[in-house]
């Protein structure tokens, strides 16, 4: 995801989501900075792999290459959806929740794991999943620690819900993946899992992630750039964060296209590897995105050409920023994704880089 702090975005450019700041409520590791949704299929090439949604999100900016970090014991970390009908693609998002997949962390323990819980929130209840043990080396479903992930290892966490249905989780550091200067050489936490598109039961989606302590919800994203675009102060965008996505306030096109906050997908559209897909399918006379969000796409190029020119292919406003960086400027550009042998080529499971 290509994001860069540019005159282009004027003072907006302060309010960035990417990294806004620390709080007493929102420490770095509360901080969401990117979320990504994709048929997994349209990234791996493989055509087994079509039964199958990968959600990513990516939290704790500016987390230093070499140093061991941690995701926050005492919050929860969760995958909101609602579920639409394929008839219902063009609809104004509501914000209903109406199934969350939420993540809790343990304490670090001496080998710098931590445990892994996994539940799904639907009508109030919170149903935990059970850990099914794949790897033989790991005792219960555990993050995988900052050399584990240096040097290409990865746990693979299998978990099992009531009805059958199996979702992947891997934790754990890689690679700042937002395609500007000041992230080059930093980490991030990376929530990724794997969800198969039969429990979530409709084809089309949309997604954001919340991170909540003590049952207060202090951060909250979908698309980027909508928070890094058009919240203008740092205090309103962490009051922004704060709010349920029902209640995002309405600005004529913007809430047409953008608000409430959330980041669409309809499972059932074809997006080739290497093909972008933020912008790879529009919805009916509001033209909502609804191709979900790969890796390495270019949102910020995609967002502002659209609010600014009507421009879904990104080319009228651009940053000179992208995941595989700029010619002649090293301080740009990143690693090769999990997997992949060239730029857009196909990445597999878990898709970011090596952390640095």
């Amino acid at each position: 995801m290509a994001f860069a702090i540019s005159s282009t975005v004027g003072a907006a450019a302060f309010a960035s989501d990417h990294d806004d700041g620390i709080t007493n409520i929102k420490t770095r590791n509360r901080n969401i900075t990117d979320i990504y949704a994709f048929r997994e299929d349209n990234q791996t090439g493989r055509s087994t792999d079509g039964g199958n949604l990968v959600f990513i999100m990516n939290s704790n900016p500016r987390a230093i290459g070499g140093r061991q970090e941690y995701f926050d014991p005492r919050a929860v970390y969760d995958l909101n959806f609602t579920k639409l009908a394929a008839a219902s693609k063009n609809n104004t998002p509501t914000g209903s929740q109406d199934l969350v997949l939420r993540l809790r962390f343990g304490q670090p323990d001496r080998y710098r794991h931590q445990n892994i819980k996994l539940s799904a929130v639907k009508n109030g209840m919170d149903v935990a999943a059970e850990p099914e043990i794949t790897d033989q080396a790991a005792l219960y479903a555990i993050t995988t620690n900052l050399a584990e992930a240096k040097s290409g290892r990865s746990y693979l966490n299998r978990f099992r819900f009531q009805n059958g249905a199996r979702v992947d989780v891997f934790a754990g550091l890689r690679e700042a993946s937002a395609a500007v200067d000041f992230t080059v050489g930093y980490n991030v936490n990376t929530i990724v899992m794997r969800i198969p598109l039969a429990m979530l039961e409709t084809p089309v989606l949309d997604i954001w992630g919340t991170i909540s302590v003590n049952g207060k919800q202090v951060e909250r994203l979908a698309r980027p750039a909508i928070n890094e675009g058009l919240i203008i102060t740092n205090s309103f965008l962490n009051a922004f964060d704060r709010i349920d996505g029902k209640i995002d306030i309405p600005a004529a096109k913007v809430v047409a296209e953008f608000l409430p906050d959330v980041m669409r997908i309809d499972t059932r559209v074809n997006i080739p590897v290497g093909t972008t897909a933020y912008n790879a399918d529009l919805s009916g006379d509001k033209g909502i995105l609804t191709g979900g969000c790969k890796l390495e796409d270019d949102v910020m190029d995609i967002t502002l050409s659209l609010l600014v020119a009507g421009d879904a292919t990104g080319q009228a406003v651009k940053d000179n920023v992208s995941y595989a960086g700029a010619a002649g400027n090293r301080n740009q550009g990143h690693k090769l994704l999990s997997g992949q042998t060239t730029r857009l080529g196909p990445a597999f499971f878990p898709f970011l880089s090596r952390p640095n």
